[in-house]
């Protein structure tokens, strides 16, 4: 699945238990990500990402993925076992997901 995304300096989500990326997509493209696997594979692959904003805390709904590929520009970078997060509030600007900068730096200082 390709999904638009939105590049957020603010977001410092982190995997808890794992230095895997976090990226944030919407309720929609999540249930679509979750329609492809039977329910013992969703069962399997599920997390709760715990977050914090200004308003307080809560969780994310998310599933480990195999592989996950940003695409910027002609390059393209790809992630080994990256969490999918579900949000469902809408993302600005019409986009699909949510990309951490720190996900970004992690590529620059990679390629320097």
């Amino acid at each position: 699945l390709t999904y638009s995304a939105l590049i957020d300096s603010g977001n410092m989500l982190t995997d808890p238990f794992g230095n895997s990326q976090i990226f944030i997509v919407s309720y929609d493209c999540f249930n679509r990500l979750c329609e492809r696997l039977d329910n013992k594979e969703l069962k399997r692959r599920s997390r709760v990402i715990p977050i914090k904003t200004v308003q307080g805390g809560g969780v994310l709904n998310a599933i480990r993925c195999d592989k996950g590929t940003i695409i910027l520009g002609n390059d393209k970078y790809s992630f080994d076992k990256p969490i999918v997060a579900e949000t469902k509030e809408k993302i600005a600007g019409g986009y699909d997901a949510i990309v951490p900068k720190h996900s970004l730096d992690r590529i620059c200082d990679n390629n320097v």
